[in-house]
């Protein structure tokens, strides 16, 4: 397979026969490798590659950029030595409301204040950005998070300071790979999640350090490093998609690994199913829920990228109501076939049979974006019913697909909804609903 050519002033693809750029100008030809310097082609803090210069003003420079942490394009705003600017105040806008920028991170890079921005275009033009002053600011940021009996042995204490600018709050949540910390970014004044790889059953902390239990754990404490920075590196694809969590930031701390993401005030699906008791959802509440999800899964799918753990835990809705699709650690490339941790991520209630194929043998089966689906199905019907989907092994093990409803449930309009969850969750993937567009069509026609 021929690799891509790619321009290194703007990081876009190039036609074969092209040097010069039609995005940004600039010619390949030219191109100069340099170390630790502010110009073109030089490589920063072993992190970001400079491509070319994007604008200038008499207080900052703008630089296109590759970040080789988060594998994604970006820019890099310098503020000049002499800029008394804050991080912090800083804004960047779009002058026509048509772009959207996002500030991922700030901070100090070779002595200079610097802000790390993305775009959902990288082709704009420098006539189409606009950077504003004391626009932003410290606001409603949580000073505190109560964890009341906690294991303080892994956690690490409040106030830590991870990379010189996350300060620990609070713990958001403890899973078996990985502590998620509520943290104050001190650089832009704004509250974010950060996520440390922790797995417990290999590791303990030792001060702030991670430190491997014994020699027999070394392996597996890799390989699920590297399925961490694969994490990091696929929620980073999808910044300026709606409906899927944002990751701004990560680095590599303690001797483990650290991912940043936007902080959601909110709660989960599964919490709130917790607390509804006998209390269904209507088909507005479930429409509202499950569109977000498919839209996301589309963007996924596009990408040709699955999640595979999808479940009420993983559906948060924040407080002004938009829904927002998390965790991609069980996420992969469809096409990859290498040995996967599916058996440590499966969620017996929500999983396709394909998963626990693979859980068992320990290699990528048939997992498709249908294995989504099963569990898009396996989580309406959870919110449908109350009730959580029948167990796969056993219809599995009874040979019988057809799902058995309370006749509660089959009224009025509920009883079409619960049986677009039905066909969702066909034992043979080749029977199920392959396409989480085919869903969305499916509840268009519903409501």
């Amino acid at each position: 397979m021929e690799k891509t050519k790619i321009c290194m002033g703007c990081f876009e693809e190039l036609p074969d026969d092209a040097t010069v750029c039609s995005i940004c100008g600039f010619d390949n030809k030219t191109i100069k490798r340099e170390v630790q310097k502010w110009c073109q082609g030089a490589v920063i803090e072993k992190r970001w590659l400079l491509g070319c210069r994007f604008s200038q003003s008499d207080t900052y420079t703008i630089w296109r950029a590759w970040d080789s942490v988060l594998e994604i394009k970006c820019f890099l705003l310098v503020l000049n030595d002499d800029s008394d600017m804050a991080l912090s105040d800083i804004a960047v806008l779009s002058k026509e409301n048509d772009i959207d920028f996002k500030i991922l991170s700030a901070g100090i890079v070779l002595d200079r204040k610097v802000l790390c921005i993305s775009a959902d275009r990288t082709d704009i033009k420098e006539d189409e950005l606009c950077i504003k002053e004391n626009v932003r600011g410290e606001k409603d940021i949580i000073s505190h998070i109560d964890n009341g009996n906690t294991d303080k042995n892994d956690i690490l204490p409040a106030d830590t300071l991870l990379n010189d600018r996350y300060q620990i709050l609070g713990i958001v949540g403890i899973g078996g790979f990985g502590i998620t910390y509520l943290a104050k970014d001190i650089n832009l004044l704004r509250n974010v999640a950060v996520k440390e790889y922790f797995p417990k059953q290999w590791v303990q902390r030792e001060q702030n350090y991670v430190s491997i239990r014994h020699s027999g754990m070394v392996e597996p404490f890799k390989y699920g490093l590297k399925s961490f920075v694969s994490e990091i590196k696929m929620t980073a694809k999808f910044i300026h998609t709606e409906n899927i969590v944002t990751v701004t930031d990560a680095f590599f701390e303690n001797d483990t690994a650290y991912m940043v993401m936007e902080y959601i005030q909110g709660e989960s699906i599964g919490r709130e199913l917790r607390k509804r008791k006998n209390k269904l959802y209507d088909t507005q509440e479930i429409k509202e829920i499950f569109v977000p999800v498919l839209k996301a899964l589309s963007n996924m799918h596009e990408r040709k990228m699955i999640h595979c753990d999808i479940s009420p835990a993983n559906i948060i809705r924040k407080k002004n109501g938009e829904i927002v699709l998390i965790d991609m650690g069980a996420a992969k490339y469809i096409y990859d076939k290498k040995m996967t941790f599916t058996a440590s991520f499966l969620k017996p209630d929500y999983a396709a049979p394909e998963q626990y194929q693979t859980a068992k043998s320990g290699k990528a089966g048939n997992e498709g974006t249908w294995t989504d689906i099963y569990a898009v199905g396996a989580t309406m019907y959870h919110c449908l019913t109350l009730e959580k989907a029948p167990d796969v092994i056993k219809r599995l093990e009874s040979g019988t697909d057809k799902i058995k409803v309370e006749h509660r449930f089959k009224l009025r309009d509920r009883k079409k909804w619960i049986k677009l969850a039905c066909d969702c969750m066909e034992l043979d993937r080749t029977k199920r609903i392959q396409e989480s567009y085919t869903v969305l069509e499916r509840i268009d026609e519903l409501s």
